[in-house]
């Protein structure tokens, strides 16, 4: 072999070896992008920090599990976020290295990240496989941080929703999710919370509307955590918003809402009568309603499901209510008294 083929050989061979170093991202503006289940193999030989670069579309938990050869060694490993179009000046999460790395994050927003892997000690090979997953469940209709961006929900919805997710850490955190409801009636409004057991929710607050803005203090509140069964009975017609505050963690929820008919209303400010003092049959009921009871009877209004009045009776004595002409389905009494109101639930057949 001459000389100058060689020499040419060499050139090809330094070149190579230049660009593979290259391709491994010495710095973070130079980056491998890594994709979902890719696996890379390479080497130290050549520069002492490599650098990776991961894309979400999505919120995810994320992991690298890296392995060398038991020659190299890796320092620890730290994942960057991308601040103001550069990466964070500290890292977002870091783990320590050495030869067998495994490197979980799992409150990861949407956003472009680096993930730096320095060398410690000796040369030789390694490999980094690069994993993500989605939560359990989708997110909300985002945003809905603050009361004015409200998701609306109506009766018999059931939503899903995340929070704790972040992309450079707690200042940016999804920590809040609002929802809104409207009554077109006296109703009572039942919340069931759910979460993935890792994500716990604060106290869930309901707060009413007052002069375009939302009380200065929630109208009522419940203690949640993983799961909460939230219901309030004594609604008028209005707006009225949710407020779901993260606790700890981060993960998935699912919230139901539903509309019933009030078990008791006193909106006259006099005690709420015991069930017992007043009787109604047949229940079911085809054409008429017999009403026994030891209390005056001063009106009785008739709701259906939604809420809403569908007739009124005034009466002194009444002991009878014709409902003959009711469409089928579920309806509420509301019986005024000399003292107090009853609720009761009637099945038109």
């Amino acid at each position: 072999m001459n000389k100058s083929r060689f020499f040419l050989i060499l050139c090809g061979l330094v070149l190579l070896t230049a660009t593979q170093a290259q391709a491994q991202g010495a710095s973070w503006q130079e980056a491998t992008t890594i994709l979902n289940n890719q696996t890379v193999s390479t080497n130290f030989e050549n520069g002492d920090i490599h650098w990776y670069k991961i894309v979400l579309s999505d919120r995810a938990s994320v992991r690298f599990v890296l392995q060398t050869d038991n020659v190299v060694s890796v320092g620890n490993l730290e994942l960057y976020a991308i601040v103001d179009e550069t990466i964070d000046a500290s890292c977002r999460n870091s783990t320590w290295g050495g030869c067998d790395v495994d490197f979980k994050i799992n409150d990861i927003a949407i956003g472009t990240y680096y993930l730096k892997i320095p060398r410690s000690k000796g040369y030789g090979d390694y490999t980094l496989n690069y994993k993500y997953a989605p939560p359990s469940l989708p997110e909300d209709a985002e945003i809905n941080d603050d009361w004015t961006q409200a998701i609306e929900l109506i009766d018999g919805d059931v939503v899903s929703g995340q929070l704790g997710y972040n992309h450079a850490g707690t200042t940016n955190m999804d920590a809040v999710d609002w929802y809104k409801v409207t009554l077109n009636g006296n109703a009572a409004v039942q919340f069931v919370m759910e979460t993935d057991n890792v994500l716990s929710i604060g106290n869930l607050e309901l707060y009413a509307t007052e002069d375009g803005t939302i009380g200065a203090s929630a109208r009522n509140s419940v203690s949640a955590g993983y799961s909460a069964n939230f219901k309030i009975n004594d609604l008028s017609v209005g707006t009225y918003y949710l407020k779901m505050p993260r606790n700890s963690g981060y993960g998935s929820y699912t919230l139901s809402y539903k509309i019933f008919l009030p078990e008791a209303i006193d909106d006259t400010g006099i005690k709420t009568v015991k069930m017992g003092a007043l009787q109604i049959y047949p229940n079911p009921v085809k054409d008429e309603i017999f009403i026994k009871s030891e209390l005056q009877i001063t009106k009785i209004e008739i709701l259906d499901f939604a809420g809403r009045t569908v007739e009124t009776l005034r009466a002194t004595s009444l002991q009878t209510i014709n409902v003959s002409a009711l469409s089928p389905g579920v309806y509420m009494l509301m019986i005024y008294t000399d003292n107090g109101i009853v609720v009761k639930k009637v099945v038109k057949i």
